[in-house]
């Protein structure tokens, strides 16, 4: 199936743009600061999007979310959503597990994890329908 070519890379895609944020926040700020870091550094982030990651992914915004979070939207820019053959509940499942493990575990964004930053992701196909919309966070369980 054509979106089990992209699940490895996505996934490093989903945790990636975070180390953009995350080397400019430091993990021992008080909780406080460091929201009002991560809501500065995305504004700043999103006045470069779009951007394309790579030939099928695009970061199309990165953008504060609610006290605590950060949004990201992105496109697969080379699959329509008819062409997923998954039910989409069951990728979405997928991606959050993988993403979750990586928030939890990858030293970029375990700063994030430890200071219970949510990070939300919004994924689209090329024509804008929504694929996945999930969340990560200690709070979530994740």
């Amino acid at each position: 199936m054509i979106i089990n070519k992209f699940i490895f890379r996505f996934i490093f895609t989903l945790v990636f743009p975070l180390s953009i944020i995350t080397a400019s926040v430091g993990c021992k700020d008080r909780q406080e600061k460091l929201q009002e870091k991560v809501a500065k550094l995305c504004l700043e982030a999103n006045k470069e999007t779009p951007y394309q990651l790579d030939k099928d992914i695009r970061v199309d915004s990165i953008l504060p979310n609610g006290s605590s979070g950060v949004l990201f939207k992105l496109t697969i820019t080379s699959i329509d959503k008819s062409e997923i053959k998954m039910p989409l509940e069951e990728l979405t499942a997928g991606l959050k597990k993988y993403v979750s493990d990586a928030y939890r575990k990858d030293p970029e964004t375990q700063c994030f994890y430890m200071n219970n930053i949510t990070i939300r992701y919004e994924i689209s196909d090329k024509y804008g329908e929504l694929i996945s919309d999930f969340s990560v966070s200690p709070n979530l369980g994740y």
